[in-house]
């Protein structure tokens, strides 16, 4: 593990919250929604090349700091 990195696993509850996400917006992308997931959770920003994927995981009230490379 990298020092201060945290991780946050794939557990049951987890895959079903990335499922209803996936599942409410017709998409696919399991790991992008992972890391969205997680992101709101811990009220992290998101580091992406592609950010149009990333918002269209999110609803209108979340809010979610991208940042583009």
């Amino acid at each position: 593990m990298i020092a201060g990195a945290e991780s946050d696993p794939l557990d049951e509850p987890r895959a079903k919250e990335i499922g209803e996400r996936l599942g409410s917006r017709g998409a696919s992308d399991i790991a992008d929604a992972h890391v969205v997931c997680s992101a709101l959770e811990h009220q992290a920003a998101v580091i992406t090349s592609d950010p149009a994927d990333i918002e269209a995981l999110t609803a209108g009230d979340e809010l979610l700091t991208l940042v583009s490379v």
